[in-house]
Order: structure tokens, then C-alpha cells, then sequence
């Protein structure tokens, strides 16, 4: 009978937090590209770039995903960045729709 609950006789209390397979480096890649999208479209001006590093983070994270099923971390970064960048269209947009004084020309 073992001393640590919910394991075999054969199994140590780490084995049930190792990974099954190692992360690739597209799923890393996606990560790293992703955070760098965040911190991009959080600043204005920098948007142009972000949505290059966020559809790049989500292209390598997908197919991370596909393969080996590791990545999501890299998509959940990807949206999060697109979400911010969809929260600056709005905010940009927003105020030329509802006030016919204001041009945008």
C-alpha cells in the first residue's frame, strides 16, 4: 500500500506532473510572438507591427496545436492581442459615427 494517495505502487508523486511530450518550437515561437503582439497593440502606435506578431503567433500555434497538441498558449495570446486591437478600432471609430460634427478629412 502506498503513502501518497491516487498513485500505483510503481509511480513517484512527480511522475503525474511531467509532460507527455516536450513543447516544440513553434509552440514556443507562437508564445513568445503572441506576448510581443500584446505589448505591441497595448501601444497605439505600435499597432501595425502587433497585428503582424499576433496573425505570425497565431499561424505558428496553430500548427503547433495540430501536430503535437502543444500551443495554446501561443492562440490564447493571439486573440488576446486581437481582441486589444479590436478594442482600439472602436475606440477610434466609435466617436466619428455618432458625432456628425467631427470629420475624420
Amino acid at each position: 500500500m502506498s503513502s501518497y494517495p491516487f498513485s500505483s505502487s510503481n509511480e513517484s508523486p512527480n511522475d503525474r506532473f511531467r509532460y507527455t511530450s516536450p513543447p516544440s518550437g513553434f509552440a514556443l515561437a507562437g508564445r513568445i510572438l503572441g506576448i510581443i503582439a500584446i505589448i505591441m497593440n497595448a501601444l497605439l502606435l505600435l499597432l501595425p507591427i502587433g497585428l503582424i506578431l499576433g496573425i505570425l503567433s497565431l499561424v505558428f500555434s496553430s500548427y503547433a496545436y495540430k501536430r503535437s497538441g502543444t500551443g495554446l498558449g501561443g492562440l490564447l495570446a493571439a486573440g488576446v492581442s486581437f481582441f486589444i486591437a479590436l478594442l482600439w478600432l472602436i475606440s477610434l471609430t466609435v466617436p466619428f459615427l455618432v458625432d456628425p460634427t467631427i470629420s475624420p478629412f
